[in-house]
């Protein structure tokens, strides 16, 4: 089946989009839109997704096929599950690629995006979900109604494409057309599997450890803060060699955990400068201090001329 949104407007900017769908199974196979880059503050949230999967409270978002701000609409068959920080955060794999075609060259291109549904669990009650989430928060993911798979192709070429398309025939023509013609301007794929990619892994470990922590604070009686507990020689040590035993939890993570970003987990107003100033008063009051391996701090931000 076919649904066309030709009419969502935001900036002044009318929509050419064309989405091809199952109807039985209620899932986006692929959308065809035209490349028109528009500002997108002040806008509606996006509706649910099309295949009825709810991701209030669990690591996904309303995730648009094609970004608004590359001419997508609110449609409903232009919205999926996708994972929240892959999809929404400039770290995230899915928004470097939006990032990507927000260049000038791109505009007044033709995008496709092809949607692929590999998992092959059965599909999960919200509340299942959601308890399973709080018992595991990287656990792997087979609801079949979540994509596991994406493929981005953009060509230069004509909206008028757009214009024919009324059936599944006219949208698999317009598709081949392309194929045919000059390469592809840009072409990128998403194999996600049945797991959590990053960086949403990485931020639910960064949790899993903050967990940790705090039961070794507790269970250690100490007095003073968690991050002061933090920057202590061998806390990290002992924060990784719990973690690692985390079922899903891969070695490798486990010892590439450092402190700072449990930190910003604990406290979201943490930042290098502050953590800098309390580095220096330990030294100053003759207290020992983790290395800067385990504490990770982020670099520090070039002063502006």
């Amino acid at each position: 089946m076919i649904a066309r949104d030709f009419d969502f407007t935001l900036s002044g900017v009318q929509s050419k989009l064309c989405m091809k769908y199952d109807a039985g199974k209620s899932r986006t196979e692929a959308a065809l839109c035209l490349v028109q880059h528009r500002k997108t503050s002040n806008r509606k949230g996006p509706p649910d997704c099309c295949n009825g999967f709810e991701t209030a409270y669990l690591p996904f978002a309303k995730g648009h096929i094609i970004a608004l701000e590359l001419g997508g609409s609110d449609h409903k068959y232009n919205v999926v599950p996708q994972f929240e920080d892959w999809q929404g955060k400039p770290n995230g794999e899915w928004r470097q690629m939006e990032l990507d075609l927000t260049a000038k060259t791109y505009a007044g291109h033709l995008m496709l995006v092809t949607v692929s549904y590999g998992r092959s669990g059965s599909e999960e009650s919200h509340d299942d979900a959601f308890d399973a989430f709080q018992t595991d928060r990287i656990r792997d993911w087979h609801d079949p109604r979540i994509p596991d798979a994406f493929q981005i192709r953009v060509w230069a070429g004509n909206g008028a494409l757009l214009d024919g398309i009324k059936t599944d025939g006219d949208f698999d023509a317009a598709v081949k057309k392309l194929e045919l013609g000059k390469p592809a301007a840009y072409s990128r794929s998403f194999a996600l599997g049945k797991g959590m990619p990053q960086p949403d892994r990485g931020m639910y470990i960064n949790q899993h450890a903050l967990t940790v922590t705090e039961a070794l604070h507790t269970s250690m009686k100490r007095s003073e803060s968690l991050i002061s507990f933090l920057l202590e020689p061998g806390t990290m040590n002992s924060v990784r060699k719990e973690v690692e035993s985390l079922a899903g939890v891969e070695a490798t993570e486990a010892l590439g955990l450092q402190a700072f970003p449990i930190m910003h987990a604990y406290q979201k107003g943490v930042s290098g400068p502050k953590i800098v100033q309390r580095i220096k008063k330990r030294k100053l009051a003759g207290m020992s201090t983790a290395d800067d391996d385990d504490i990770g701090l982020p670099p520090a931000k070039k002063p502006k001329t």
